[in-house]
C-alpha cells in the first residue's frame, strides 16, 4: 500500500511538472476563449476570431457548463457561435453560416441568439446576391472580358495564395476568375517552404493546381513578392463552363493583427496543432515514466514475497471461463446446443450451434462475461435482437431469436458462409466498375427494406457486408441501429459509429436519420472504386472533422478514373447536407438499376 501511494504521488508530481512547463510555454484553451470574449466587447473582430479559432481546435466540443484548468466554470461554452459572430462582422457570411450550423446542432447557445444571428447572416448573403445582380452603368455598356478560372489547393490546406504577386485568398481556393494566359501562383504558409508554380489558364476553362508544401525547419521570414519564373511546370486545364466576370479578382484585405491573414471564404487555418502535439507528447512521457516506476516496484515486491499457492477452482472461476468450457462440455444456452467457435470479437463470442427443437444450424452470439456488468450494453444487445427479428429480407442476415439464459443474453442468427466486403476490397481493389455498382445496388436494397421498417443501421461499413460464394450480398450487425420513431439508447451526445464512414451529422445522434446510411454507402462505393476511403487521419476526431468540412477529391485527381455519371452518384451520396443527398434508398435504386441496364453506355464515357 505504501509503495502504491509513492508511485501515485511520484506520477502526480511528474504530470504536474510537465503540465506546468507546457502552461508556461502555451496558453490554455480557456485563456484564449476569455480573451476572445474581451476582444468581442471591444469590437476587435479579427483578433477575437483568431482566439476563438485556437479555442475551437484545442477544446472543440461546446458544453452548457465546462470546467477550466484554474477551477472556474464557463457557462454556455460555444466557440462555434462566437466564430460565426466574428465572421459575420468581418463580412464572411458563408463561413459564418457553417459555424452557426455547428453551434445550432450543439444546443448550447440559447435559440433566440442563434435565430438572431441566422437572420443577420441571411440578410448579408441576400445583400451580396443583390450586389452581384445589379450592374454598374459602366458594366451595362462594357462587354465582359474573356476569363478562365483557377482553383488552388495545398497539402496541408490554409496556405496564402498569390497570383502574379497579388494575394487572392487561402487554400482551398476557387474556382476564381482570372484572365486567360500564363500566371505565376505562389503558396505560402507559416512553417513551410514557399512553392511557386506557373499555370496556363485558357478562356472558358478551369485550371486546377494542388501544391504540396514541405516543412521548413528554419525560422520563417517575411515573404517577398513572387517573381515570374519561366521554368516552372504548367498545370493542365480541364474544360468547364465559362464564367463571366466584370472585374479582376480583388486582393483579400489583411486584418488588424499584423501577423495573421484575414479569414477568407475558404476554411480558416488550424493554427494550434503544434500545441496539441506538444501536450500529447508531454502526457505520454509522464504516463510512460509512471508505468516504468510501477513495474519496477512490482517486480521488486514479487522477489520479496513468495508466490501464493494456486487457488482451488471454484464454481465462480469455472463460470468466468464459460466461453471456452461451454464448447468443451457440449453445454447449452437456452434451446441451443453449442458445437464450436465461429469467431471472437471485443465484446462477444459467436458459436456454431443447433436448435434442439428442429436441428436448425444457427450462429449464437454470446457477450463476454466482463460486458454483463454494463446494463446499458445488455439492454442494447437484446434490443439488437428485437430489431433483427423485424427484418426478413434476402439481403439482411436474419436474427431468429433473442433471449437470456441464467442471466446470460444471446442472439441466434443465420449462419453465413463467405467473406466480408472489406476482405474483398483489401485483396482485389479497385473492384471492376460493374461489380461495385451491383454491390452498391444490393446494399441499397437492404437499406430500402430496413428504412421502410423504420430501422436505421448507423454503422454501415465494408466489415458489416458479407459476400457469399454464390455472389449474394448480406448486410449484418444492426447492433447500434435504432427505430426511427423511438428515442432509444443512442440519443445522448456521444458519437456512435465508425469515423471512416460517418456522415457529418453523426456528431449529434439526435439528428441522424436514414440518410446517414446513404452517406456511408457513398463512402463504400468510393472505396470499392479507388481502393481506399477519401478521408483518413491520425485521430478519429480529425477524420470526423474532415467529413464535416473537407470536400471529396475532384474527379480529375482520382487515382483510378471513374465515369462522370458514377462520380455524380458518389458526390450526391456524400453531400455534407443530408437534404442534398438522395431522399431515399429507393430513389438511389432507380438510378443504379438504370445504369446497370445500359452499362455499355456507362463504360463508353460521360452519358446521361
Amino acid at each position: 500500500m505504501i509503495r502504491s501511494r509513492r508511485v501515485a504521488s511520484l506520477a502526480g508530481c511528474i504530470v504536474g511538472l510537465l503540465l506546468a512547463a507546457h502552461a508556461h510555454g502555451e496558453k490554455p484553451w480557456f485563456e484564449h476563449y476569455n480573451h476572445g470574449l474581451e476582444l468581442e466587447t471591444q469590437g476587435a473582430w479579427a483578433q477575437a476570431f483568431l482566439e476563438f479559432q485556437t479555442t475551437a481546435h484545442m477544446a472543440p466540443v461546446p458544453e452548457k457548463h465546462i470546467l477550466t484548468g484554474d477551477g472556474t466554470t464557463i457557462a454556455e461554452y460555444d466557440p462555434h457561435y462566437h466564430l460565426a459572430l466574428c465572421l459575420t462582422e468581418l463580412g464572411r457570411p458563408h463561413l459564418a453560416a457553417e459555424q452557426l450550423k455547428l453551434a445550432a446542432n450543439a444546443h448550447v447557445t440559447p435559440q433566440p441568439k442563434i435565430q438572431a444571428l441566422r437572420k443577420r447572416i441571411q440578410a448579408a448573403v441576400a445583400a451580396r446576391g443583390e450586389a452581384k445582380k445589379t450592374p454598374s452603368p459602366s458594366e451595362a455598356t462594357t462587354p465582359a472580358p474573356a476569363v478562365g478560372q483557377l482553383a488552388v489547393d495545398s497539402d496541408p490546406s490554409g496556405a496564402t495564395v498569390f497570383v502574379d504577386g497579388t494575394a487572392v485568398g487561402t487554400t482551398p481556393l476557387g474556382p476564381t476568375p482570372v484572365s486567360p494566359g500564363a500566371h505565376l501562383v505562389r503558396a505560402e504558409a507559416s512553417g513551410y517552404r514557399p512553392v511557386e508554380e506557373r499555370v496556363t489558364v485558357t478562356e472558358g476553362a478551369t485550371a486546377t493546381l494542388v501544391v504540396p508544401l514541405a516543412a521548413n525547419p528554419a525560422p520563417t521570414r517575411t515573404p517577398k513578392p513572387p517573381t515570374p519564373h519561366p521554368t516552372h511546370p504548367v498545370a493542365t486545364a480541364t474544360a468547364a463552363p465559362a464564367v463571366a466576370a466584370s472585374t479582376p479578382p480583388t486582393p483579400v484585405p489583411t486584418l488588424s493583427k499584423p501577423t495573421a491573414a484575414a479569414p477568407s471564404e475558404a476554411q480558416p487555418t488550424a493554427i494550434p496543432e503544434r500545441q496539441r502535439q506538444r501536450l500529447a507528447g508531454l502526457l505520454l512521457v509522464a504516463i510512460v515514466a509512471a508505468l516504468g516506476i510501477g513495474i519496477w516496484l512490482r517486480r521488486r515486491r514479487r522477489r520479496e514475497t513468495p508466490a501464493p499457492p494456486a487457488p482451488t477452482p471454484t464454481r465462480d472461476t469455472v463460470e468466468q471461463q464459460q466461453p471456452t468450457i461451454l464448447v468443451e462440455t457440449g453445454a447449452k444456452i437456452g434451446a441451443f446446443d453449442l458445437q464450436g467457435v465461429l469467431g471472437r470479437g471485443g465484446m462477444a463470442t459467436t458459436y456454431r450451434a443447433r436448435r434442439g427443437s428442429d436441428g436448425q444450424a444457427v450462429a449464437l452470439k454470446v457477450p463476454h462475461e466482463g460486458c454483463l456488468s454494463d446494463q446499458t450494453f445488455v439492454t442494447r444487445f437484446l434490443r439488437e435482437g428485437k430489431l433483427g427479428e423485424q427484418l426478413h429480407h434476402p439481403r439482411i442476415v436474419r436474427i431468429f431469436a433473442a433471449g437470456q439464459d441464467k442471466g446470460r443474453p444471446f442472439l441466434a442468427m443465420e449462419v453465413v458462409e463467405g467473406h466480408t466486403l472489406k476482405q474483398e476490397i483489401r485483396e482485389r481493389a479497385p473492384l471492376p466498375l460493374k461489380q461495385a455498382l451491383e454491390i452498391t445496388r444490393d446494399i441499397a436494397e437492404a437499406l430500402d427494406y430496413a428504412h421502410a421498417k423504420g430501422v436505421v443501421h448507423r454503422d454501415l461499413k465494408p466489415e458489416n457486408v458479407m459476400l457469399l460464394p454464390d455472389g449474394t450480398i448480406k448486410v449484418m450487425d444492426f447492433g447500434i441501429a435504432r427505430l426511427a420513431d423511438q428515442p432509444g439508447l443512442t440519443t445522448s451526445n456521444i458519437f456512435i459509429g465508425t469515423p471512416l464512414y460517418a456522415a457529418p451529422e453523426m456528431v449529434d445522434p439526435k439528428t441522424v436519420d436514414h440518410r446517414a446510411d446513404l452517406y456511408a454507402l457513398g463512402i463504400i462505393l468510393f472505396e470499392m472504386l479507388e481502393g481506399g476511403v477519401p478521408f483518413t487521419a491520425d485521430s478519429p476526431f480529425r477524420v470526423i472533422e474532415m467529413h464535416m468540412r473537407q470536400p471529396l477529391p475532384t474527379r480529375e485527381n482520382l487515382a483510378h478514373p471513374v465515369p462522370a455519371v458514377v462520380w455524380a452518384i458518389i458526390q450526391r451520396l456524400c453531400e455534407k447536407d443530408p437534404a442534398a443527398r438522395y431522399p431515399s434508398a429507393e430513389t438511389l435504386l432507380v438510378e443504379l438499376n438504370r445504369l446497370l441496364q445500359d452499362f455499355s453506355a456507362v463504360e463508353a464515357g460521360d452519358v446521361f
